[in-house]
């Protein structure tokens, strides 16, 4: 359970990172043209705000899922490499000295990346539609919050479904494994 967890949290964050990475080439884009972003906010209405922010968001969903659904797109990045909990470090010493069990655990990891990958697809509709129920209360939190405000939207909507959604991966790529 904690696997999935850790690989919820880092969808998010992957996730997010890419749709705050979106919005702020957009600014950087409308102030290449002359825009001075605080007067923008001036001239335009929280509606427009609010269906801005959603299409960066949006477009930071595309791009994150098209990163991590593919392989390797978790477990060749180390920031984003789903690990074994480190708590049970010591077991894992001692199982990997016993010949027979020697592989088990990187396949183990190598496992749950690759349900990981396989999730990422699946969790788009799960942002989107997150995204898409965003209130103009929602996004101005947002756009008023801290650096964090936008994975912390996104953790609080989709957390749950993404727990369920990786939790049927798991199983299956481990029922396939076996």
């Amino acid at each position: 359970m904690r696997k999935v967890r850790i690989a919820s949290v880092l969808l998010i964050t992957a996730i997010t990172l890419g749709a705050c990475a979106e919005l702020n080439k957009l600014l950087k884009h409308a102030e290449d043209y002359g825009v001075n972003t605080e007067t923008a906010k001036d001239v335009l209405t929280n509606d427009e705000i609010i269906k801005g922010l959603k299409e960066a968001l949006s477009k930071g969903t595309d791009f994150a899922v098209s990163s991590l659904n593919v392989k390797d797109g978790y477990f060749a990045d180390q920031a984003l490499k789903i690990l074994l909990p480190k708590e049970a470090q010591p077991i894992y010493e001692k199982l990997e000295k016993i010949p027979v069990i020697e592989g088990i655990l990187d396949d183990a990891v190598l496992s749950v990346n690759r349900a990981a990958e396989d999730a990422a697809s699946e969790a788009k509709p799960i942002f989107l539609q997150a995204i898409k129920e965003m209130t103009i209360q929602d996004g101005m939190g947002i756009l008023k919050g801290s650096d964090t405000a936008a994975t912390h939207y996104l953790r609080e909507k989709t957390f749950e479904k993404l727990i369920m959604l990786l939790n049927r991966r798991f199983k299956l790529r481990w029922t396939r494994s076996m």
